[in-house]
């Protein structure tokens, strides 16, 4: 598996130093919003404290227009603010204690979202993890992850 990229972190407060408690809260808050707003949040909190929204819809593959809703809900709550043409997280330890992962799809979330069936795409994944002498998803992303970022 790639890697996780450092994260950028306020001075005097890490992420390790964090309570588990406050862990555990985020966890919970997290478990009960939408996967969307969900990782919109994820992905923002690995871009950084501040961070523009461009960098955050570039993962997801959508203009950034598109995740206005998301931002609109995310400051409605008090979770991230505007700040000239940054959007900036509200509470350090909120952005600190956010799990730096983002949840990996299953078929049926892939299959929706590209609009084929489940089972077409694993059949398409058990192909690629043949091709690639791989067993799991965290494989293959650790392997396809460092070839993607060195193509031109």
């Amino acid at each position: 598996m790639p890697p996780e990229p450092p994260r950028k972190e306020t001075p005097g407060c890490s992420s390790r130093a964090l309570p588990e408690r406050v862990h555990g809260v985020v966890l919970l808050l997290m478990a009960e919003i939408s996967s969307r707003y969900r990782l919109l949040i994820q992905l923002a909190a690995l871009s950084g404290k501040a961070f523009e929204l461009g960098a955050v819809a570039e993962p997801v593959g959508q203009p950034a227009g598109m995740l206005l809703p998301l931002v609109e809900e995310a400051t409605d709550v008090g979770v991230i603010a505007g700040v000239g043409d940054r959007l900036v997280f509200t509470q350090p330890l909120l952005w600190q204690a956010v799990p730096p992962r983002a949840p990996r799809p299953s078929s049926p979330q892939i299959a929706t979202h590209i609009n084929r069936w489940p089972r077409t795409v694993s059949y398409h994944l058990r192909k690629m993890f043949g091709t690639l002498s791989v067993r799991s998803r965290s494989e293959l992303a650790g392997t396809v992850g460092p070839r993607l970022r060195e193509a031109p």
